[in-house]
């Protein structure tokens, strides 16, 4: 019985071996205080074993790291600290530090890993923390952990034999995203014979020509993909000379992702698809069923995107940031950008991203179609294989179909100074005519035409007259138009975010408007999906001003009104992130976490008023919600929605009615609206 108990607990406690103890030091006699800030470099202190000067950030959160290889896994709860040396900081240290970023404790974690056979440990540690509320650098400490004999778990993915794997298969490359018609002689030029097969069995693989995800986690395809194509006169069963196929290639120019800050892919210039023939028919596109009813929404204008970048220089000696065009002899550029059938006097969308190598103060002068901007001005540096980098992103009024870009570099009187144009893109509205060539097409409207307001505009235009809310004017203004012959309509347009304007804007309603009988807030924003230490601050703040103090801002005025006709219904669109926390929901699920709080807060302190306060929580709503929250990544927003039959804008409209329309006695205070396909934030059958 004994032997049967200590096998038992020789299973569930993990082996360990032998500890191992570390002394530590930071050199920070390598960091200049008068360099910090005037780099992009991450992160921060080196210690004394290190080649490489790491400066400390003053913006970004200051972490010291140490790697060295070890003999096996650690126990990575096993770290201990002690014996830790600090020191005051310098007067010039001090005028410089972010002192927000200085934290009372420290925050400190021991990792482990193992790459070609060999063991890796590394520890992370906050340098600078107050001591008895005196900020100080630490100068040395010793750790102490033990090892752990166990195999980590790892996170695997089934091993499969590649579409490659067998088969003959056949390369070609695609220069530019567009439709592609693929014939007879293409096919034998790259070596494929067309004679002896059924046209019904090619298949063409491919995964475009976006650039992979940095981090291994994000990917979700580790093997080619076969596209859809559509093959003209393959019935018969031969491949004939009339016979050709169609099929949509994916370039590298376009959106790279949030990580790449790109127009292009950085690491090609080519995207390769290979095209088989094998047992069983290929993917087709299928015909798409027009749908019935009359049209509601004419669209005669798109959003022409247009950019100039090219990956002509390296200087900072990194595979993924090229820039286009060297300023040095040739200080003064001009670039254009060309949009045919422009509509004049729109807003356009402008970015122009420049970068310095100077050890000197520099600047770059930009001006558009002859508008002068404010100059970008670059700090120096000392490292000639860095680079200060600043740009530009506003909105100009549209003028004629060419904007000329000119930009003038002053090297600040020292001759070694390299000015660098890494790109510039604008977006402008343009009217939607055919040109016999190309024409990438957006419609950014269409992106929010089946969201909840809009449904819900419609599903209310019958019974009761509407104050339509909101950022966009010419959505607002296309609801206007669509909803003028069922009901009064009245448009307002403000961001939510901005407590005077909208105060302004609601003040500004004429006598008949002001008489509120029911306000909807369901302005909200999800912005990036990332774990909480790799989120970014203005992420955190769009959602947090949009979710939370946007319908502050926008009910106390309503409120106020609501208050003096001792009536009204105030509706507040909440969400299942706000009943249930996922990962790397965090500051999302808080801010609707917020939604709800304040919900509740409506329904007591009011309830004296004979104001009804609901709360509607939807859980997945295919809305444009995804595209906001991946920032216009079309494949991860997608995604969202595989395998599922989601909840549609119509659907949370129709609650939303049913909620208003109850008797006056009745208020239906918190109600959570799920597909059928969902039961919680995180469950979701995908068959």
């Amino acid at each position: 019985m004994k032997k049967l108990i200590l096998l038992f607990t020789l299973i569930l406690i993990p082996i360990t071996l032998v500890g191992q103890d570390k002394f530590i030091e930071l050199d920070w006699n390598n960091t200049n205080a008068s360099k910090w800030g005037s780099t992009s470099q991450k992160n921060t202190v080196n210690d004394k074993n290190s080649e490489v000067l790491i400066r400390l950030l003053i913006n970004q959160d200051m972490n010291f790291i140490k790697q060295w290889e070890d003999i096996n896994y650690v126990d990575e709860n096993s770290l201990e600290i002690s014996n830790i040396i600090y020191e005051k900081l310098s007067n010039n240290e001090l005028k410089i530090l972010n002192k927000k970023l200085i934290i009372g404790k420290h925050i400190t974690e021991l990792k482990s890993g193992k790459s070609r056979d060999k063991f890796y440990t590394s520890i992370l540690i906050n340098p600078i923390i107050k001591v008895n509320g005196v900020p100080k650098k630490i100068i040395s400490f010793k750790i102490s952990y033990k090892y752990n004999n166990q195999n980590r778990p790892l996170k695997t993915i089934p091993v499969s034999n590649s579409a490659l794997a067998s088969g003959d298969w056949y390369k070609f490359k695609v220069d530019q995203t567009g439709v592609y018609r693929i014939d007879k002689s293409f096919l034998i030029s790259i070596g494929m014979n067309p004679d002896n097969l059924d046209p019904r069995t090619i298949k063409i693989y491919g995964n475009g020509g976006k650039a992979l995800p940095f981090k291994n986690i994000d990917n979700n395809e580790f093997d080619l993909i076969e596209n859809s194509i559509q093959i003209i006169g393959e019935e018969d069963g031969s491949f004939d000379n009339n016979d050709f196929i169609l099929f949509y290639g994916v370039g590298t120019n376009g959106y790279q992702g949030d990580d790449f800050d790109t127009n292009i892919n950085p690491y090609s210039d080519e995207s390769f698809y290979y095209v088989t023939s094998s047992v069983g028919f290929g993917n087709r596109i299928q015909q798409i069923v027009e749908p019935s009813g009359d049209a509601t929404t004419i669209i005669d204008q798109y959003n022409s995107y247009q950019f100039f970048e090219s990956d002509e220089f390296n200087p900072a000696k990194v595979g993924r940031r090229w820039l286009s065009n060297r300023f040095d002899i040739e200080s003064e550029q001009s670039f254009t950008l060309n949009f045919p059938n422009i509509v004049p006097g729109e807003l356009m969308n402008v970015k122009v991203k420049v970068a310095s190598a100077s050890e000197t103060s520099t600047s770059m002068a930009i001006s558009i179609n002859g508008t002068s901007l404010d100059p970008l001005i670059f700090s120096p540096i000392e490292d000639p294989t860095l680079l200060n980098s600043k740009q530009f992103v506003g909105e100009i009024p549209s003028g004629n179909e060419n904007l000329v870009f000119n930009l003038i570099y002053n090297n600040g009187g020292n001759p070694s100074s390299i000015g660098y144009l890494d790109y510039i893109s604008a977006e402008a509205l343009v009217l939607l005519k055919g040109n016999n060539q190309q024409m990438p097409f957006r419609w950014n409207q269409a992106s929010t035409t089946s969201g909840i307001g809009e449904s819900t505009s419609y599903e209310l235009a019958n019974q009761f007259s509407l104050i339509l809310c909101g950022r966009n004017s010419d959505k607002l203004k296309n609801l206007e138009d669509s909803l003028s012959s069922k009901t009064r309509v009245k448009t307002l347009q403000f961001d939510v975010r901005n407590q005077i304007e909208v105060n302004e804007k609601i003040s500004s309603l004429s006598h008949d408007w002001k008489s509120i009988d029911v306000l909807i807030n369901n302005a909200g924003n999800a912005h990036g999906l990332d774990f909480i230490h790799e989120g970014k601050i203005e992420d955190w703040d769009m959602m947090i001003d949009t979710n939370v103090k946007g319908l502050l801002y926008v009910s106390k005025p309503v409120l106020d009104i609501m208050i003096k006709k001792n009536k009204g219904h105030i509706i507040n669109i909440g969400s299942i992130a706000g009943k249930e926390l996922y990962p790397k929901g965090n500051i999302y699920c808080a801010s609707k976490f917020a939604v709800d709080a304040i919900s509740q807060g409506m329904r007591i302190d009011l309830n004296k008023f004979n104001i009804k306060v609901s709360q509607i929580n939807p859980g997945l709503v295919e809305t444009n919600f995804s595209m906001v929250r991946f920032k216009n990544d079309q494949d991860r927003s997608k995604s969202v929605y595989s395998g599922v039959n989601p909840l549609v804008g119509d659907d949370v409209a129709k609650v939303i009615s049913y909620v208003i329309n109850c008797p006056e006695n009745v208020n239906i205070s918190d109600i959570t609206v799920l597909a059928k396909s969902q039961a919680s934030s995180t469950v979701l059958n995908r068959s």
